[in-house]
């Protein structure tokens, strides 16, 4: 669409440093996330109480994310839609769009059939429109958030 001028005639009634206590208290303010109406604290405990008693790796991974004031999942070992006959680990709702699944792989892992379940299970994941991301224990755990950032970034 062309840029237009036809709001020149306004411009003389404009009293832009009208706007500048605004814009000043605006700079001062900041956001808190909530998720389900919790506060983050809450929703540490919530997730922490939902953790695979069998994962040392997911408490790891939550601890981390909570420690560094990153963003902490919506749910824990969670089957987001009844058409997604699996469990994701961690799982971040999207507006708009099919949510991301997080899988921590812990050791067991490793073992060649389970990592072609796993290979299996999250390619369906995939087929249905979520997004996947995997967080092993074999690999740097700060880089791993770091390429995920737009998943796990800051609060």
């Amino acid at each position: 669409m062309p840029v237009g001028y036809s709001n020149q005639l306004e411009h003389r009634r404009i009293d832009r440093r009208r706007i500048k206590q605004f814009l000043l208290e605006l700079k001062k303010a900041s956001l808190v996330e909530t998720r389900r109406g919790r506060s983050r604290d809450e929703q540490s405990k919530y997730l922490s109480e939902e953790l695979d008693p069998a994962s040392s790796f997911e408490r790891e991974f939550l601890d981390y994310l909570w420690k560094n004031g990153l963003r902490l999942p919506d749910y824990s070992q969670d089957q987001p839609t009844p058409e997604v006959h699996h469990q994701a680990d961690f799982y971040y709702e999207r507006q708009g769009v099919q949510g991301i699944c997080v899988f921590t792989d812990g050791p067991h892992h490793n073992a060649p059939t389970q990592a072609a379940h796993d290979q299996q299970v999250r390619g369906e994941i995939n087929n249905l429109g979520f997004r996947n991301v995997t967080i092993s224990y074999a690999r740097d755990l700060r880089g791993q958030i770091t390429q995920n950032a737009d998943v796990f970034g800051p609060v």
